[in-house]
């Protein structure tokens, strides 16, 4: 049984439980299995499960010690794994002590796995302590939206990159309406210069990117780095307009 948690189940909460996400929710068994990131993960981790001790039953006497009933029905939850933001983080992209604590003890019980379209390195740091003891265990996790996918003892079981020729195209297009672009590549990141939207990234914990100059040409971001994701950087409205634009040049 693996319990999914995700800002789904908390549709029908107040802000203040939303955002400290509430014992119960972590306890019961949520299988979400709406989101790409979260039906990657078990389409590529499910046949890897037993073999790589993935997923284990966790006693009662263990549940007990821990003061967390990890079940549904008579099923004992084997593993954990959650979306970040929006659902463990605040509004602010800080996790509270309330979830970090529930997290921490779950952890003393089952395996967790953080599933997330940020990079690792950025969701360890919103994360605070459980990210730390995530990336201290080698947890496994998908992170840019099920693009990179790590398996027990951080195995790498997938790492998809986009083609060089889509990076242009999409840098290109940032340009051509005046909007900042930043690419992912592993648990880095990298941009063409820094500005106001790249600071943003760091205020939301995520790393600074890399500043690397021109995205084109023959010593081009492009053609030096394995680029995993593109994410465009202006406000919401900006970016509401230009994703079916982006969408039918692609």
């Amino acid at each position: 049984m693996i319990a999914w948690v995700a800002s789904k189940c908390c549709s029908h909460l107040s802000d203040a439980d939303h955002l400290g996400m509430r014992r119960d929710l972590l306890c019961r068994c949520c299988l979400l299995l709406s989101t790409q990131t979260v039906a990657g993960f078990l389409q590529i981790c499910a046949p890897h499960a037993q073999s790589r001790g993935l997923s284990f039953s966790a006693g009662d006497e263990a549940s007990r010690s821990h003061g967390l009933s990890l079940s549904a029905g008579d099923e004992a939850v084997q593993f954990v794994c959650s979306d970040v933001d929006g659902t463990l983080l605040t509004r602010q992209h800080a996790v509270s002590e309330r979830t970090e604590r529930t997290i921490l003890r779950a952890m003393c019980v089952v395996p967790f796995a953080a599933c997330t379209g940020r990079g690792r390195v950025g969701a360890y740091t919103a994360l605070r302590e459980v990210g730390t003891r995530l990336r201290q265990s080698a947890a496994p996790g998908v992170f840019l939206n099920g693009l990179i996918v790590y398996g027990a003892d951080g195995e790498l079981l997938s790492d998809v990159c986009l083609e060089t020729d889509v990076v242009l195209e999409a840098v290109a297009f940032a340009a051509s309406y005046g909007v900042s672009i930043v690419g992912f590549s592993g648990d880095r990141s990298l941009c063409e210069r820094s500005c106001e939207w790249t600071a943003f990234l760091a205020a939301a914990n995520d790393p600074d990117p890399e500043v690397l100059g021109p995205w084109g040409g023959s010593t081009g971001i492009a053609s030096k780095e394995r680029v995993n994701k593109l994410l465009l950087l202006a406000s919401a409205e900006r970016i509401a307009a230009l994703r079916p634009l982006l969408q039918e040049l692609l």
